[in-house]
């Protein structure tokens, strides 16, 4: 817990010395507004990327890490094992064809894998806040804070998914529609769930439309009916060529505690819902409904099946970071902000402690131990 203490200390540094403020010019309707945002040099953008990747990249052991050592270590080099590779996306081709390459023509070393997978995540997932988060130093804080680093380091499949993905999703900011479904087909290759960031290309004109209020009350009403949804995803699921048993999925609901983390930003997003949408302010309307994206998965997580539920809320933390810290910076109104910012501050510094104390899978293992 120190150590993770320590990080938290070091980013903020880094992050508060490297801030300054721009305005955003925006045209809506005839007229010019200007859009405050805290952007971040380069310099301390990387930094605090470098910080992050030898923290997570020079881990020996975190919940699953052990799991793909030895996956790594058993895998077969060269130019055939590629070739004998299932391309069924159920069988995660891109991963696996990335793990081949790594120890054919990087090294061995089962290290390689760990140190390079957070490189490439950490580095996507610090820039995407760079490019998109109208105050930085927040949206680093969050992504340690909410627990989405750790995720790095349990999930390796699917976030390396999730870092193509954002980069598909900055595409599609930038109006680049080919090279968004490009990069999001070959996301869908190293974890197939991924694809359902294809629902920012029909969630990007307002907050809080009558479609994602019926996505709640369906995520509602599944969660009601549980086993009989279960049955209709897992044969979902199968298409892509991923079969799971049924009683994979049985177990107990997801902690009321982070329950109640992942409403902040839907709840936020509402209260702003008439500045955020006569804005037309793409970036946070689509983190804003992707924040409810989430939501709507731990909905289904509390009726049961939590590892499953929670995990593909996840996929959608990055984007909630982001609308938190554009909603305080743009649409809270100033006498509010400084408490909202420092309530949020407080409060996910204790998820964060909450999370490190009661989870035993959090057992971070340096190799240096």
């Amino acid at each position: 817990m120190t150590t993770i203490l320590l990080i938290i200390l070091a980013v903020a540094a880094i992050a508060k010395a490297s801030e300054y403020w721009i305005s955003r010019p925006v045209w809506v309707g005839g007229h010019l507004y200007q859009y405050p945002q805290l952007k971040v040099k380069p310099a301390g953008s990387f930094m605090i990327a470098a910080l992050l990747t030898l923290f997570t990249g020079l881990r020996a052991g975190f919940n699953d890490t052990t799991n793909y050592r030895i996956g790594f270590n058993k895998l077969a080099t060269g130019w055939e094992a590629i070739t004998r590779q299932s391309f069924s996306l159920g069988d995660h081709p891109g991963f696996a064809i990335y793990q081949v390459a790594l120890k054919t023509w990087i090294s061995d070393n089962s290290q390689t894998l760990i140190f390079t997978s957070s490189l490439i995540t950490i580095f996507c997932f610090i820039f995407f806040d760079q490019a998109w988060s109208r105050k930085f130093s927040l949206s680093a804080y969050l992504f340690i804070t909410t627990g989405l680093l750790y995720f790095t380091m349990a999930a390796m499949k699917q976030v390396l998914a999730m870092s193509i993905g954002l980069c598909a999703i900055h595409c599609l900011l930038k109006r680049k529609t080919i090279p968004f479904l490009l990069l999001l087909l070959l996301a869908a290759t190293f974890h197939p769930y991924v694809l359902l960031f294809g629902l920012g290309y029909f969630l990007k004109e307002k907050v809080w439309t009558q479609k994602v209020v019926l996505l709640l009350i369906l995520a509602t009403v599944s969660g009601i009916y549980m086993s009989q949804f279960l049955e209709i995803a897992l044969t979902t699921i199968a298409t892509v060529g991923k079969k799971y048993d049924l009683r994979e999925f049985e177990g107990r609901g997801v902690n009321n505690l982070r329950f109640l983390v992942h409403c902040v930003t839907p709840a936020m997003s509402f209260m702003y819902r008439g500045a955020i949408n006569k804005s037309r302010d793409t970036v946070t309307i689509l983190c804003s409904n992707f924040s409810v994206v989430t939501l709507a998965f731990m909905v289904l997580a509390l009726f049961g099946s939590a590892n499953m539920f929670a995990r593909m809320a996840t996929y959608f933390l990055p984007f909630s970071n982001i609308a938190t810290a554009n909603i305080i910076v743009n649409y809270v109104p100033v006498k509010y902000r400084s408490p909202v910012f420092w309530g949020c501050v407080g409060g996910y510094f204790f998820f964060c402690m909450y999370l490190f104390a009661t989870n035993s899978s959090y057992q971070y293992k340096s190799i240096f131990h």
